[in-house]
């Protein structure tokens, strides 16, 4: 009874009280059902520090991928915390000069990653349907036609690109670089071949990259953005989902005081995945894409889920800056909104 009469009152204040009624109802979340929060490393029993992966190593180049800026990075914080079963230790690094935020792992290649990850949704690949979702969202804004040219970027295990053609879209792609990945005539080694696509004169409608961007190292990412920039046609758009990292409250929706700044890392825990080493502001994907001719745009998604375990889960939309028409699209269809996108 007593959690009937919370709820309705809950959905009163969601209903009635804007965005303010929101943050009081997160605020009472936080306070009543606490979250599991990182141990700081000091204080972290010797016990626990030996059943906790520990890849970090010192950072020899101090250069920020977004800002240019060369000067010593701060170390914002350096804990353990488990998740999905196994316990990792995290030293995170912050840009003085944009606030991006990074680990420096020793890590395997991706085919390495696959080989070992204790994460099951790693190996299921069942990330296919938030690939499907992100699809039939850009092709409604972009008013494309079933013969448009799709890129999976990061495929990994799912079979999204089967999945469409047997659905009756012709012109499907999928890239990886990890090489105990299945390739065939569509399904392109990128880290071999990274000028295949190129090459053969293919840019892309679509491309679509699920959970791929916190996977690159930081000395990779202005090379991985530049690829997926230069492949996106003069009408087409890129779709991205991954959490973001909020070093101040100035999200509109989702700005309790446990959703932003050294309040978020202790309880996050998209930051203790094995192999998540970068975590972007809004402002550092706009910067990139800013730097190459391209806008970015964001929104949410729906699931009450992703508000509870990760409210800063986002969906991205980039397009070229030069088409206007599209753009007032994104900015009208997109742009804020809550999407209905596969969570899990």
């Amino acid at each position: 009874m007593k959690r009937a009469i919370r709820l309705m009152l809950e959905k009163i204040l969601r209903t009635f009280g804007g965005n303010v009624g929101y943050r009081l109802v997160r605020e009472i979340s936080y306070s009543r059902d606490g979250r599991c929060l990182a141990i700081p490393w000091m204080d972290a029993d010797s016990q626990l520090k030996e059943k906790t992966i520990d890849l970090n190593y010192q950072i020899e180049n101090q250069s920020c991928p977004f800002c240019n800026d060369n000067r010593e990075k701060n170390v914002l914080v350096d804990q353990v915390r488990e998740v999905g079963g196994v316990n990792t230790r995290k030293v995170v690094y912050q840009c003085p000069g944009c606030d991006f935020i990074f680990t420096n792992e020793k890590r395997g290649t991706r085919g390495d990653y696959f080989r070992t990850t204790p994460y099951q949704d790693d190996v299921t690949g069942i990330r296919r349907d938030r690939e499907l979702d992100l699809i039939s969202i850009g092709m409604k804004i972009a008013s494309l036609s079933e013969n448009c040219n799709i890129l999976i970027y990061g495929s990994g295990n799912t079979n999204t690109r089967q999945f469409l053609v047997n659905k009756g879209l012709s012109n499907v792609w999928a890239s990886d670089v990890a090489e105990n990945a299945i390739y065939d005539e569509y399904t392109i080694n990128t880290g071999k071949q990274p000028d295949y696509f190129k090459k053969a004169g293919l840019r892309f409608d679509l491309i679509i990259a699920v959970e791929v961007w916190e996977h690159y190292a930081r000395e990779d990412i202005k090379e991985a953005f530049r690829w997926l920039f230069e492949h996106i046609s003069d009408r087409g758009l890129l779709l991205a989902t991954t959490s973001l990292w909020y070093p101040q409250n100035s999200d509109p929706i989702f700005n309790a005081s446990k959703e932003s700044g050294i309040e978020q890392l202790k309880w996050w825990h998209y930051l203790h995945f094995l192999d998540h080493t970068s975590f972007y502001t809004e402002k550092n994907i706009k910067l990139i894409a800013g730097a190459h001719g391209f806008s970015a745009e964001f929104a949410y998604f729906s699931d009450e889920r992703v508000h509870r375990e990760d409210p800063f889960k986002r969906a991205i939309c980039i397009a070229h800056d030069s088409n206007l028409l599209l753009g007032k699209k994104i900015r009208k269809e997109f742009s804020g909104r809550f999407l209905d996108l596969f969570y899990y």
